[in-house]
């Protein structure tokens, strides 16, 4: 992760909450950009001279066309540019548009805002390459606007797409994916996505924390793509969905804001000074039954319970399985071509494992070396590029899901350090410590019931999320775990 500041900052806010013509109003969207102003200058350390903010009445169509642009222009090499609009949108002559305050409802076409023009098109012809766009606002007919942030035809994500693909960095993140509606609340008094957002810039969402400290490109978008939608189904009564949708273009994970540490965050972590191998990191799920309750066993057959461990008994759980691996495997294989779009040549597929040009996965069976009367299962994920550079749906490609991250540990393991550590965490932080130094096992169980497991003997660290329904939502509970032991294994050296 590059952590590089630009030297200057400067941001064009813009939002409508009420329209001059028969257009219903966008709820909380001039607190929205107050409070976007109040984090850029009081959190980000913007200047207010660095700062345009248009609200309503202010918010016309010749602002965008004469202002923006101008703004844009004036832009150095070293500069970032942020951006954050919140009103209604829509899709019209292949273009996505924003509207203005005196956008009128008899004349969408005529009267509002061709971001391309406006925005997309100055910024790529600028000196610029640092460029973060927000964008409050969603997917749905304006004629059937009863809450929420809608738009007249949905917007549609390929001109943000082609936009983003060239520059140092460039950011897109909209309050929600296509055909959805994104919604305010009365509670909050914000944008729900805008609210999420705030929190997560401000540092009050550890969960979109990297090393405790800092807000990238990648932890604010898993963050809000887990946050907003929980917030939706737990805290209102909205029956709708709406899912944040981000698009990025940088050759490494990108700052977008550091929290300054405070003392407390200074705790000495458990983790720190062990060598992972983070490269090496893995989804995995082991999973053991008797052997009498595999598919074919049979006792008429002559079959037997083993007492003993044996190669024997190996060969034999493997030949019950085989059918049922099989058909898990074509299961993956399948779900590659619909979900994935992969041709059959993009896949290379055995008995017992599957490769792509995004993971390598893998099913190996044999005797339970802790009970000779069970079989034991492990599958095995490894991915081949960063989790945000896979396409949407791979995680939903297999049937059974991983529920566990295992990472390699180089060097030696010195167990009573390791214990003491823990032991210290358990005072400091709380959680439970269960540690059997015969087997070499490790368990410190955290308050959000996430478990961090160190195997000395197998030299790996194994992490069970609290959360494993699906593997994005594993990578963001493990997060959280991490961030709970003072983020210590983005630390280590």
């Amino acid at each position: 992760m590059q952590v590089e500041f630009p030297e200057n900052t400067y941001a064009f806010i813009a939002a409508v909450e009420n329209y001059q013509f028969d257009i219903k109003n966008v709820d909380f969207a001039a607190c929205d950009a107050h409070a976007f102003k109040s984090w850029l200058m009081d959190n980000a350390g913007v200047p207010e001279e660095n700062i345009k903010l248009w609200v309503n009445r202010d918010v016309t169509k010749s602002l965008f066309e004469n202002e923006l642009p101008y703004e844009i222009r004036r832009l150095g090499d070293n500069d970032r540019f942020i951006f954050y609009y919140a009103g209604h949108g829509l899709f019209d002559e292949g273009h996505n548009k924003i509207t203005t305050s005196d956008t009128h409802p008899s004349n969408l076409r005529g009267t509002s805002v061709s971001l391309l023009d406006v925005l997309i098109n100055p910024l790529r012809q600028s000196r610029c390459n640092k460029s973060i766009l927000f964008i409050d606002s969603c997917s749905s007919f304006l004629r059937d606007i009863n809450i929420g942030r809608d738009i007249v035809s949905e917007m549609r994500n390929d001109e943000f797409i082609d936009f983003i693909r060239s520059s140092n960095y460039r950011a897109m993140f909209l309050s929600c994916s296509r055909g959805e509606k994104s919604y305010g609340n009365q509670t909050l008094q914000h944008g729900i996505w805008t609210y999420h957002l705030l929190e997560a810039l401000k540092g009050n969402a550890p969960e979109a924390l990297e090393r405790g400290q800092f807000i990238t490109n990648a932890s604010l978008q898993n963050y809000l793509r887990q946050a907003v939608p929980r917030f939706i189904r737990e805290r209102t009564q909205i029956k709708g969905t709406q899912t944040p949708w981000s698009e990025v273009s940088s050759n490494n994970t990108f700052v977008i804001h550091e929290i300054p540490l405070t003392e407390e965050d200074t705790f000495s972590p458990p983790l720190a000074g062990l060598r992972l191998d983070t490269d090496e990191m893995y989804f995995r799920r082991q999973d053991n039954q008797p052997i009498s309750r595999l598919p074919g066993f049979n006792k008429k057959r002559g079959h037997f319970i083993p007492d003993r461990l044996s190669p024997k008994v190996d060969m034999f759980i493997s030949e019950l399985m085989d059918q049922t691996i099989q058909n898990e495997i074509q299961s993956i294989y399948d779900n590659c071509k619909e979900a994935l779009k992969l041709r059959r040549r993009d896949i290379t597929r055995g008995e017992r494992n599957i490769d792509t040009v995004y993971f390598r996965f893998s099913i190996d069976t044999k005797q339970d070396p802790d009970d000779p009367e069970n079989a034991l299962t492990t599958r095995k994920l490894v991915l081949n590029m960063p989790q945000s550079s896979l396409p949407e749906g791979w995680e939903d490609v297999f049937p059974v899901t991983p529920n566990e991250i295992v990472m390699p540990i180089s060097g030696e393991l010195d167990y009573d350090e390791l214990v003491k550590k823990f032991e210290d965490a358990e005072e400091e932080i709380g959680g439970r410590l269960d540690e059997d130094e015969r087997t070499g096992i490790i368990e410190y169980t955290l308050s959000d019931g996430g478990r961090i497991i160190i195997s000395t003997v197998d030299s790996e660290l194994i992490i069970k999320p609290r959360v494993s329904s699906n593997l994005r939502d594993m990578l963001l509970s493990a997060g959280q775990s991490f961030q709970q032991l003072a983020d210590s294994t983005l630390y280590l050296e």
